[in-house]
């Protein structure tokens, strides 16, 4: 599947008119689950095309949602660094405030961190000068799906972004259970976060109930929904 998957991720990339194999400082989100794993393995074992490895570090961070994950999940992705022969940079987000809602704290804390990061200079140069996250095909569907709850679609029918500033988002044509496939193949370690598909958080009710509902009735959510944006853009 490396082959396949990668020759997908270089097709996308071609898409950001980046000069490619990067050669400057980038980083690689990773959590520990499926999706971001499946990246950093992609982009350090078969990602030549796309970015110098030489150039590639990983970071992760904990976001103290799970009591007693924080140190499992970090010992997960520092094995996977030492696997691949990469560094390893971690940071901390503050547990989140009581009342507010977890998944949008966590993404802005998030954004905010990794803009920190990769606008932060080492020396006379940025410390990098992109971060890879792993957002797929799945994500842009539950995104949409989100985008028509909230009344937004007139407004947010870009999906997600390839190309967002310091950001690159290669997966957006893959489906997550390719990814899952794919780790299984490389014998990787990955982290089955209970909170994603919790019905209590938007996501994770999509995931759990929603989408496997709709699955039923004969036809795929993940395409159906997630093509909406390809069709706003003809």
């Amino acid at each position: 599947m490396g082959g396949r998957l990668i020759r997908n991720l270089v097709a996308t990339m071609k898409k950001t008119h980046l000069k490619l194999p990067i050669v400057q400082p980038v980083a690689v989100a990773v959590s520990g689950g499926a999706d971001s794993t499946a990246l950093a393995i992609l982009l350090a074992k078969y990602g030549r095309r796309i970015v110098d490895r030489r150039q590639l570090s990983i970071v992760h961070l904990s976001h103290h949602w799970r009591e007693g994950a924080r140190d499992r999940d970090l010992a997960n992705v520092q094995e996977l660094a030492n696997r691949l022969g990469l560094k390893l940079l971690h940071g901390e987000l503050e547990s989140p405030r009581v009342g507010v809602n977890l998944e949008n704290d966590a993404r802005g804390k998030r954004l905010d961190f990794f803009r920190r990061i990769a606008t932060s200079k080492k020396g006379d140069k940025k410390q990098f000068r992109f971060i890879f996250t792993a957002h797929h095909l799945d994500d842009i569907a539950e995104t949409n799906l989100w985008r028509i709850l909230r009344g937004q679609w007139s407004t947010h029918s870009d999906g997600i972004r390839l190309k967002d500033s310091f950001l690159l988002r290669p997966l957006l044509n893959v489906r997550k259970n390719d990814l899952e496939a794919f780790c299984v193949e490389e014998n990787a370690q990955t982290i089955q976060d209970p909170t994603n598909k919790d019905p209590k958080y938007f996501r994770g009710l999509v995931r759990s109930e929603v989408f496997p509902a709709l699955a039923k009735s004969g036809f795929d959510p993940v395409n159906a929904f997630a093509g909406l944006t390809s069709k706003r853009r003809q």
